[in-house]
């Protein structure tokens, strides 16, 4: 079914293989269900990208398990469909918890911003990056995630340890370095 008129009490019970009586003995409302699995939904990311930091001591693979995991749960959660059925309810549940979100998945990439930012000998803007990233990921909520979306977590990653390696290698040649500015040779 769609449209959130349509997602009726019994439609979950259904779908949750339980009795509408236990279903309303825990939750007599449908807007206290969904309240109780917005919690759940985002203690469960928080908890895994951390999670996913853990399972990594090389900083490149802390990011792409980091993105592994944002990748698998959405597609896990189906967070489309649930746009379809509870609109409302979706965008103010991401809404409620985008800086939480954005919090710990800062947290989570610390040793990658460490690490990027020992290389480049430049301070990130760390809150900024994980926003942008998280941003992108909460894109698949609205517009689902294509082929290429499954191989985000391999490809950035590697294409950010690329980008850096080139960065600390390249050196100009000797006769190519200036001293003086462009234009400012002697004019006759």
């Amino acid at each position: 079914r769609h449209g959130s008129t349509l997602l009726s009490m019994t439609d979950i019970a259904t779908a949750a293989g339980v009795s509408r009586a236990t279903l309303y003995r825990y939750f007599p409302q449908k807007e206290g269900l969904l309240a109780a699995l917005g919690d759940y939904v985002m203690k469960n990311f928080d908890e895994g990208v951390r999670r996913a930091a853990t399972e990594h001591t090389l900083p490149h693979e802390k990011f792409r398990a980091i993105l592994q995991f944002t990748t698998a749960y959405t597609a896990q959660l189906k967070s489309d469909r649930i746009l379809e059925v509870e609109p409302k309810w979706l965008l103010d549940t991401l809404k409620a918890n985008f800086a939480k979100h954005v919090l710990a998945f800062n947290e989570a990439m610390a040793p990658v911003y460490d690490d990027i930012e020992q290389r480049l000998g430049k301070k990130l803007n760390r809150l900024y990056i994980s926003e942008m990233i998280l941003r992108i990921h909460e894109s698949t909520s609205m517009i689902p995630g294509g082929v290429f979306w499954l191989f985000l977590p391999e490809f950035i990653p590697a294409a950010v340890e690329d980008l850096l390696q080139r960065i600390e290698n390249f050196t100009l040649p000797v006769n190519t370095q200036r001293t003086k500015p462009v234009g400012s040779g002697n004019k006759k």
